[in-house]
């Protein structure tokens, strides 16, 4: 009986050592340590729409700076799925699905990869919209920390994308 106890926690430490290496296989090449708390993210929604619900900006009165790219997303995730951009360029993710997306840092449900951490922050940085953008919405995000940041719609943790900050 003590043969078959010993062979299920060994097979248990295995299958749980397994999905933790399989859990970290995303982690992001960090280079540059945040130098300021600078970071902004803004939803806007399209005429007609209730601003209350989808708008939201990490610091008020602060707009995000024009999009040095735009990702947009359907119903098949979002294309294009890696960028290359600069620190302090701004990405604006378009959703053009035909309901809500939830732009966050991996991994999901976490979204603790992004290092800067500010006190509006939902989650664990300040790189997700903490909310669903509406069909037809869009939500932009300015990158002050250099690396790869990869990123996941939360409410379809399969679609995934990469941004990479020079």
């Amino acid at each position: 009986m003590k043969k078959y106890i010993v062979i299920g926690i060994v097979v248990l430490v295995i299958i749980l050592g397994g999905s933790l290496i399989l859990r970290n296989r995303n982690t992001p090449t960090y280079v540059d340590p945040p130098q300021d708390n600078t970071s902004t993210n803004q939803v806007t929604q399209t005429p007609g729409g209730d601003p209350n619900k989808t708008a939201r900006s990490a610091r008020q009165g602060q707009r995000a700076a024009s999009p040095a790219a735009t990702i947009v997303y359907t119903e098949q995730g979002f294309t294009p799925e890696t960028i290359t951009i600069k620190k302090g360029e701004t990405v604006t993710f378009k959703n053009k699905s035909g309901r809500g997306m939830w732009v966050a840092s991996n991994p999901h449900p976490t979204h603790t990869f992004y290092p800067e951490k500010s006190p509006s922050d939902c989650l664990g940085s300040s790189f997700d919209a903490c909310q669903a953008v509406a069909a037809g919405a869009d939500w932009s995000y300015t990158f002050t920390s250099v690396g790869v940041w990869r990123y996941h719609d939360h409410l379809r943790e399969d679609n995934q994308g990469t941004v990479i900050v020079q």
